[in-house]
């Protein structure tokens, strides 16, 4: 059931997370630590008051130079040693999934959602579920016409 909804189960739990825990999952801070992005690439100088352009003047080739040492390749094996590993975790996770029924009705309450939240089988799943996402992903960006790919994407 878990591998032919990856997914959809992934859309579904970091819905329910989000809501539960209040926060925004896609938000990621900017690299200087001041919680705050600018507005754009420009920013005005102290002697002349007029806006100063601060955006990469990088020339062509030397952004062509940059985006041909990107690698162009995954090693998935620090995911999952193999897609036999894979498999094996999604079984597994599909099994822990039964198990959350045990929480059913006591979700109510702020201590309710907190237990489950912290509970160990919460947090398997969501490690489960991370690493899924990432190997799927990765696995169809590597090869898109991969069976396997295709599977664990559908």
């Amino acid at each position: 059931m878990i591998r032919k909804n990856l997914n959809t189960i992934l859309a579904t739990f970091m819905i329910v997370s989000t809501v539960l825990c209040g926060c925004n999952v896609n938000v990621i801070p900017p690299a200087d630590g001041t919680g705050s992005v600018p507005a754009d690439d420009t920013e005005q100088t102290e002697s002349t008051g007029e806006k100063a352009d601060n955006s990469d003047n990088a020339s062509s080739e030397e952004a062509d130079k940059v985006l041909t040492d990107l690698p162009t390749s995954w090693d998935l094996t620090d995911i999952y040693a193999d897609y036999d590993a894979f498999e094996n975790d999604m079984d597994r996770t599909d099994k822990l999934l039964d198990e959350v029924g045990e929480f059913r009705g006591t979700l109510g309450s702020a201590e309710g959602i907190r237990n489950y939240l912290e509970s160990p089988i919460n947090l398997d799943i969501d490690a489960s579920m991370g690493k899924a996402k990432m190997y799927s992903e990765f696995l169809q960006a590597l090869n898109a016409t991969d069976p396997k790919a295709q599977k664990v994407n559908a």
